[in-house]
């Protein structure tokens, strides 16, 4: 696996909204730095392609990228950055065709709950070719984390178009 540094550093210093992630140690105290995969993010369209060059840099010339339609007007279009060897998804770049809100966490943008729900029913309603490799517990595990505990977040104005 890559260096978890450099996934890291693209979701804290550009602009991208973190939609889905096994956060297994996002919001722990134990820092262990271990990002799992795969993560879902949310770009502007005018940066879609720089984004997904920039995630599949991270992991070199192992990766292949897959590109998706949007399906009707649930989910916008995306690219799966793919492992060759293995098949196995490692980032979904969906490019924004709404405005999105997010949370500041961290310095990640962190999509907001209803920025999230919609995505999960989008996916909820999408029918079973484009759901191939979606794995709601990545929405579900962000909505956790935002909700849990005695944190609240502020709500920052949307990205997108």
């Amino acid at each position: 696996f890559p260096s978890h540094d450099n996934i890291e550093k693209i979701l804290t210093t550009r602009d991208v909204v973190l939609l889905g992630i096994h956060a297994v140690d996002f919001h722990s105290k134990k820092k262990t730095n271990v990002w799992q995969v795969p993560i879902d993010v949310l770009v502007e369209p005018a940066k879609y392609e720089k984004y997904i060059n920039e995630f599949v840099n991270v992991f070199g010339d192992s990766v292949k990228i897959v590109e998706q339609p949007h399906y009707a007007e649930l989910l916008p279009k995306h690219a799966d950055i793919i492992e060759k060897e293995s098949g196995s998804l490692l980032v979904r770049v969906f490019q924004s065709f709404a405005c999105h809100s997010y949370h500041e966490v961290k310095d990640i943008h962190v999509a907001s709950i209803p920025t999230l729900l919609q995505f999960f029913f989008a996916y909820l309603y999408a029918s079973a070719h484009y759901l191939e490799g979606f794995d709601e517990n990545r929405i579900v595990c962000i909505c956790q984390r935002l909700g849990v505990g005695q944190r609240r977040y502020y709500q920052k104005p949307c990205k997108g178009v």
